[in-house]
């Protein structure tokens, strides 16, 4: 290979890690500005609780990873509707977050008032102009969860 492709190849190589890192600190903005810190956090079954008080879904940096962990309840007569989120956060762009982890649940008038556990990894996607990120995997059994974890108001 002559000098002149070598240098050309260096150049674009030069170029194209120059975007990497560019998009990565654009990255680590993005999480510093809108992702870090509390967030509301919803089930749509949870009603008192969305009305008055949403549940919050804090995200905090633990070394080079993104973690989070949310909580949302409500009392009923006969205990507890709860909704608890925990797990490892991956940012794919500002519109979609994946989450790897758990997610418990307990809604009395749900699937006999079971705490249902469900784990592996959960696609939050915020389309069209919606201020919160949705869980797009939908539950398995009779009915279909709203998980929505709103953007920071």
């Amino acid at each position: 290979m002559t000098m002149k492709k070598w240098t050309a190849l260096l150049g674009l190589l030069l170029v194209s890690m120059s975007t990497i890192v560019n998009a990565a600190g654009d990255t680590d903005a993005f999480i510093d500005r809108a992702i870090l810190g509390s967030h509301p956090f919803t089930l749509q079954w949870i009603n008192d609780a969305n009305a008055l008080k949403p549940g919050e879904i804090m995200f905090v940096r633990d070394g080079n990873e993104l973690i989070a962990k949310g909580y949302q309840e409500e009392p009923v007569s006969d205990g507890v509707n709860f909704m608890k989120l925990e797990g490892k956060v991956k940012v794919i762009n500002p519109r979609e977050l994946r989450i790897t982890g758990s997610l418990i649940t307990r809604v009395d008038h749900i699937a006999g008032g079971e705490v249902l556990l469900r784990e592996g990894e959960f696609v939050f996607k915020a389309h069209g102009q919606r201020q919160y990120w949705r869980m797009q995997n939908m539950r398995v059994h009779e009915v279909t969860d709203y998980v929505d974890i709103h953007f920071k108001w």
